[in-house]
């Protein structure tokens, strides 16, 4: 089945290296399994966004000598969009910049380390987002997990300064002052230290989306609407 070209989700990948891995996780976790968890969040993320059919992908991954290419993620090799020494912010507007250069018409972007984020999500994203709303996904620490906009609201990511801690809430705000609606999905959080670990590992009922659907933590990485769509 060819995927919806009208829509596109971005999503960030680095290689499962010492140097790579963020520097929280390795703190609070010691480097070696810090890299194991790393590759289990990073693998459920691609699994959603492989098997999801509402949108084509776009990866951008910083590929290195040892690990040029995605093999070691899906044996298929996925193809990727290589990035190199910029900085989060550059790459974000850059990677969205692409998507729409490619004739998507909207573009969300996703964070891997949000294991609880649900096909449905992106559902509800893509049939919000407009020239004048804007999709939002927000974790409990008030950073984000979910972006999603229209080439004509890129000017959001202009400024410097929305890729810190409370990166989300910084952007829902600048996303008001733009006067553009937001929709916003359920929340969710971040696996970061054993509390959040833990959180993932219980399978504890958590978000509940915009269509009040009971939402639970899971490895399955596709709803029951992308399920069908296969």
């Amino acid at each position: 089945m060819e995927k919806n070209r009208d829509n596109c989700i971005l999503l960030f990948i680095e290689p499962v290296e010492d140097s790579k891995i963020r520097k929280d996780l390795k703190e609070n976790f010691g480097l070696e399994e810090a890299k194991n968890l790393y590759r289990d969040l990073i693998s459920l993320a691609y699994r959603k966004v492989k098997h999801y059919f509402n949108a084509i992908p776009i990866i951008s991954y910083d590929k290195t000598s040892k690990k040029p290419d995605l093999t070691w993620l899906d044996a298929d090799d996925p193809g990727f969009v290589e990035y190199t020494g910029k900085s989060l912010e550059d790459r974000i507007r850059n990677t969205f910049r692409l998507a729409f250069f490619t004739g998507a018409k909207k573009a969300i972007l996703i964070d891997p380390m949000t294991p609880d984020v649900k096909t449905s999500f992106f559902d509800e994203a893509f049939s919000a987002i407009n020239d004048r709303t804007a999709a939002l996904g927000l974790n409990d620490d008030g950073s984000f997990y979910l972006l999603g906009l229209t080439q004509s609201n890129l000017k959001v990511l202009d400024a410097p300064g929305f890729t810190f801690s409370k990166s989300g809430e910084i952007l829902r705000d600048r996303l008001k002052k733009a006067k553009l609606a937001v929709f916003e999905t359920g929340t969710c959080f971040q696996v970061k230290d054993n509390e959040s670990l833990k959180k993932w590992n219980s399978g504890k009922k958590i978000p509940v989306s915009k269509k009040n659907t009971e939402i639970k933590a899971s490895a399955d990485p596709g709803n029951e609407n992308t399920q069908k769509k296969q």
